[in-house]
C-alpha cells in the first residue's frame, strides 16, 4: 500500500515530537490519509516508544510497534514505513499469517532455522536475533532488554512479511553503517559497497564491472582486487578481509569486517546444479560462502535428498 505523499518525513516528525514533548499519548496525521499514535510504556519517556500506524480508508490497522529506549529514531521510522510500503491493500481484511517456512524462503539477511519444540521462525544476523511467531516480530540485540516488535495486522503473504523482518535486522542493528563508510573511501570503479548477508559488522565490496574478454579466468581483475583491498586496509588498519574466490580460484568480491566485532569468516559452499528443461544437457558447479553451520546444515539436506 505506497502512500500518495511523502510519508517518511512527515512520520519522523511526528514521532520527534511525541519524543521531545513526553506526552503520554499524542496522535498525528499524516499525508495521504494515514494515521500514527505514539505514547510510552509504564515507564514514560525513560521507557519503551509504543506506536500504531493507521492505514487511510478503508480505515485499518497496519502495525503496532514497541522501541526500547535508546532505539535511533531514525532506524524506528524506516521500519514503520517499510512496513507501511509492504501492508495489504485492505489491512482491515481477515488476518492472515504466513507459514514460517515460506517466510524464510523469502529472506535476503540472516540465518533462519525453526527450532524443535518452539513455535516461529527464528532469525539470526550478528548479535541480533529475530522470532516471528504468529504475526509478531521480535527483535532482541544480545539481550532481552533491546530490541524492538512490531505486529503485523491484516492479510499479509509471506514476501512481504520478509520485507518487513528484512528491514529490522537491517536497522536495528545500523547494519548499512559500514558499507556507506568504506565506500567513501574507493575510487568509483569500485566503491560498490553492500551490507553483509550474514553480519551486521561487515559489508561485501562488489565491484562495478567484471573481467574484460581479454581475461577470461579474471586473473588481471583478482590481482587489481586485492591490491584494493590491501589499500583500504592500509587507510584503514581497524577492518579485516576476506576474499571471495571463484571456481577457477580468482577473487570476485572482498568481505570487509570491524576487526573489534570479531565476525567469524565464511566457508564455501558448493554444489552441482542440474540443468532445466530445454536446456543443454550441462550441470554447473554453484558455489558461494556461507557460514560454518549453513554450510554444515545443507550439507545434511542435500544428503537427505540422495537417500
Amino acid at each position: 500500500m505506497p502512500p500518495s505523499q511523502p510519508l517518511s518525513p512527515a512520520l519522523a516528525d511526528a514521532l520527534a515530537r511525541h519524543v521531545a514533548t513526553g506526552a503520554r499519548r499524542t496522535r498525528t496525521d499524516l499525508p495521504g490519509g494515514y494515521a500514527v499514535v505514539a505514547g510510552f510504556g509504564p515507564d514514560g519517556p525513560t521507557g519503551d516508544l509504543r506506536v500504531a500506524v493507521l492505514a487511510p480508508s478503508p480505515r485499518g490497522r497496519i502495525c503496532n510497534a514497541c522501541f526500547s529506549p535508546g532505539t535511533a529514531l531514525p532506524a524506528a521510522t524506516r521500519l514503520l514505513v517499510r512496513a507501511v510500503r509492504e501492508a495489504p491493500a485492505v489491512p482491515c481484511g481477515p488476518t492472515v499469517r504466513p507459514a514460517p517456512a515460506d517466510v524464510a524462503a523469502h529472506l535476503t539477511i540472516g540465518a533462519p532455522e525453526q527450532r524443535p519444540g518452539e513455535p516461529g521462525l527464528f532469525v539470526g544476523y550478528g548479535h541480533a536475533t529475530g522470532w516471528l511467531c504468529d504475526g509478531r516480530l521480535g527483535v532482541t540485540l544480545g539481550s532481552a532488554a533491546s530490541g524492538a516488535s512490531i505486529t503485523l495486522s491484516g492479510p499479509w503473504d509471506a514476501v512481504a512479511v520478509a520485507a518487513v523482518v528484512d528491514c529490522a535486522l537491517l536497522e536495528l542493528t545500523d547494519a548499512q553503517a559500514l558499507a556507506a563508510e568504506v565506500s567513501a573511501l574507493l575510487p568509483a570503479r569500485w566503491n560498490r559497497v553492500l551490507h553483509d548477508q550474514w553480519h551486521p559488522a561487515a559489508a561485501v565490496l562488489l565491484p562495478r564491472h567484471s573481467p574484460g574478454p581479454d581475461d577470461p579466468l579474471g586473473r588481471v581483475f583478482s590481482r587489481e582486487l586485492m591490491a584494493v583491498g590491501r589499500d583500504l586496509l592500509t587507510r584503514w588498519p581497524d577492518l579485516e578481509m576476506q576474499p571471495f574466490l571463484s571456481n577457477e580460484g580468482a577473487a570476485v568480491a572482498l568481505r570487509v569486517t570491524r576487526r573489534e566485532a570479531q565476525v567469524p569468516e565464511l566457508v564455501k559452499f558448493a554444489r552441482l546444479v542440474p540443468p532445466r528443461a530445454g536446456e543443454p544437457p550441462i550441470s554447473v558447479l554453484h558455489s558461494e560462502y556461507v557460514p560454518p553451520a549453513v554450510r554444515t546444515a545443507r550439507r545434511a539436506a542435500l544428503a537427505g535428498e540422495r537417500l
